[in-house]
């Protein structure tokens, strides 16, 4: 998708367009007051009308508000664009690959990388679960690895 045709966001410069994701659509796009990369995930305007799938949505923004996780991407922002009236979230850009990319383009894991990015991914459950939520959408596209090759 070119530059051009990028939505607008009052306070955000969109990017790139990163793709769908469960409840609208994702990009990586700058803050501009802070100037900081964050990723945009933009509730698909379709479903602003559907209170269940919103409601999800927001849901899933506050549960992220509560926690502090170092395994945990970070929530900065839940918004409506006021020119717009899209309903959007700014949360942590985590540079680096999905584990589904990492494993269609390395082939095996050596058994110390597998194990340390178990344990980073247990962790994040723990801290989940902990705070009284369950993730629903575990999979190796949902689990980010930093340039380090660590979940986030």
């Amino acid at each position: 998708m070119s530059k051009m045709s990028l939505p607008h966001l009052r306070g955000y410069e969109l990017l790139e367009d990163l793709g769908p994701s469960r409840l609208g659509h994702a990009y990586r796009a700058r803050h501009l007051p802070l100037g900081r990369t964050v990723l945009v995930k933009i509730l698909d305007p379709d479903l602003v009308g559907d209170p269940i799938r919103k409601q999800r949505f927001l849901r899933g923004a506050a549960a992220t508000v509560e926690l502090r996780h170092m395994n945990v991407v970070s929530l900065y922002a839940v918004e409506t664009d006021p020119d717009t009236g899209s309903e959007f979230v700014a949360l942590e850009f985590v540079e680096g690959s999905s584990l589904e990319e990492v494993m269609h383009a390395a082939g095996p894991m050596n058994e110390n990388k597998a194990l340390a990015i178990g344990v980073g991914v247990a962790r994040a459950l723990v801290c989940l679960e902990e705070h009284g939520y369950v993730h629903r959408y575990i999979t190796p596209h949902s689990i980010l690895l930093d340039g380090r090759g660590l979940p986030k």
